[in-house]
C-alpha cells in the first residue's frame, strides 16, 4: 500500500466521499442441514486427483449445502419479515432464486419478484420499483452475478446470502445495493451458512481475500483478529497442516 500511494495510487474510501451513510455490519447466520448423511457420504467419499473433478465436487457439495438448508432460510427469512422490514435475498444459481421466490411466494400469498440472467430490463425495473416504492412489497430475490450490480434496492438496509460469490469484490458490490446514496439505516448483510458444510470454507475464504485486499489497497490490518476473525483462524489451520 505505502509503496502503491507513493507511485501511483490515489484511493478514497466511502465512508471519507459519502459520510452520510451510515456504517454497514456483516452477521454469520449458522443453519442446521436437513440432508446431512447425503452432504457427508459425498463430502467423504474418494475423488481422483484430478482439478476437473475437485471443481465437480466442489459444485456438488455447494448444491447439497443449499437444498439442506432451505428449510432453516425459509424459516429464519419468515421470522425477520415479521419484524415489517424489508430483506433483499441472493442466491447464486439462478435455479435457487427461481425456487426460493416460488416458495416464498406461496408463503407469503403474494408475488416475490426474482430477478435472474435473462429477465427483460423492463421487468427487472418494475420489481425494482415495487421493492422500493410499495410498502406492502418487503422480499425481493436476485442471483448475485444478475443482481448484484447495478440496481438501487435503499428501501431495505438489510441484505441476506443464501450462497455466495468467490471473491470479495463480488459480494461487497451485491451487499452495496442497498447500502449507497439514499440509505438512511444502517446496512446489515446476514450471511446464512450451512454449519459444518462447504459454505463455512467459502466464506473462510472471502474473509480471507478480504483481508488481502483491504491490506494492500487500504493499508488495513487486523491485528486483533476481529473483523476477519474467520480468515485469520484458516490461516492457523493451513499453517497446522504444513
Amino acid at each position: 500500500n505505502h509503496k502503491m500511494r507513493a507511485t501511483c495510487y490515489i484511493r478514497r474510501l466511502k465512508k471519507d466521499v459519502l459520510k452520510e451513510l451510515p456504517a454497514k455490519q456483516r452477521s454469520i447466520v449458522p443453519m442446521t442441514i436437513t440432508n446431512r448423511r447425503e452432504y457427508d457420504k459425498l463430502a467423504d467419499s474418494e475423488i481422483p486427483n484430478d482439478p476437473g473433478a475437485h471443481l465437480v465436487r466442489i459444485e456438488e457439495l455447494k448444491q447439497l449445502a443449499v437444498a439442506g438448508k432451505l428449510n432453516a432460510v425459509t424459516d429464519w427469512v419468515k421470522n425477520f419479515l415479521e419484524t415489517g422490514d424489508k430483506l433483499v435475498l441472493f442466491a447464486w444459481h439462478r435455479e435457487t432464486a427461481e425456487t426460493l421466490a416460488q416458495n416464498f411466494s406461496d408463503e407469503l400469498g403474494t408475488r416475490v419478484d426474482c430477478i435472474i440472467g435473462g429477465v427483460d430490463k423492463n421487468l427487472v425495473q418494475a420489481a425494482v420499483d415495487r421493492f422500493q416504492n410499495d410498502d406492502a412489497c418487503k422480499l425481493i430475490v436476485l442471483n448475485i452475478q444478475s443482481g448484484g450490480v447495478g440496481l438501487t434496492l435503499t428501501a431495505a438496509s438489510n441484505v441476506a446470502f443464501v450462497e455466495f460469490g468467490w471473491n470479495p469484490g463480488t459480494m461487497d458490490q451485491a451487499e452495496d445495493r442497498v447500502h449507497r446514496i439514499g440509505q438512511t439505516e444502517s446496512v446489515n448483510a446476514w450471511y446464512l451458512v450451512g454449519e459444518d458444510t462447504i459454505d463455512e470454507d467459502i466464506y473462510d475464504l472471502i474473509a480471507l481475500k478480504r483481508g488481502t485486499v483491504d491490506a494492500a489497497s487500504d493499508g488495513m490490518i487486523d491485528e486483533q483478529n476481529d473483523k476477519y476473525r474467520m480468515a485469520h483462524e484458516l490461516i492457523e489451520r493451513i499453517k497446522n497442516k504444513k
